[in-house]
């Protein structure tokens, strides 16, 4: 990431699925790649973390890393990871690095409750 590299933008989508366990949801996390220099090449990793607090800069490495994110395609590429998580309050945030590692700012930092009907969604940016 180098000084003109930009932010990501995250968001948080319910998945109807009848599959999925009386009081879980399915839910999808989306954000478009950023490049290895800000729009142009491919990063190098992703660091996707979720919490049942607010994230912030401070706390980030303390939220929950989610696993199985995929490796960052080239700059412009939207990338999702599905979850199926239980009843409770998540927040998510991610950070991009390049392969110094130089890492980007914290994203944005939607939240969702999961359990209740219709779902609330707040997207802190």
């Amino acid at each position: 990431m180098s000084s003109n590299s930009f932010a990501i933008s995250l968001s948080v989508t319910y998945l109807f699925d009848i599959d999925v366990p009386p009081g879980s949801a399915k839910l999808l996390l989306r954000w478009t790649a950023p490049g290895d220099d800000g729009a142009e090449g491919t990063a190098s990793v992703y660091d996707l973390r979720m919490s049942n607090s607010l994230i912030t800069h401070d706390n980030f490495l303390q939220a929950a890393p989610i696993l199985n994110v995929p490796a960052p395609h080239v700059a412009g590429t939207i990338e999702s990871i599905e979850l199926i998580l239980p009843a409770g309050e998540y927040y998510f945030a991610i950070k991009v690095a390049d392969e110094v590692p130089n890492w980007s700012p914290l994203s944005n930092v939607p939240y969702i409750i999961v359990g209740v009907f219709p779902p609330v969604f707040v997207i802190w940016e």
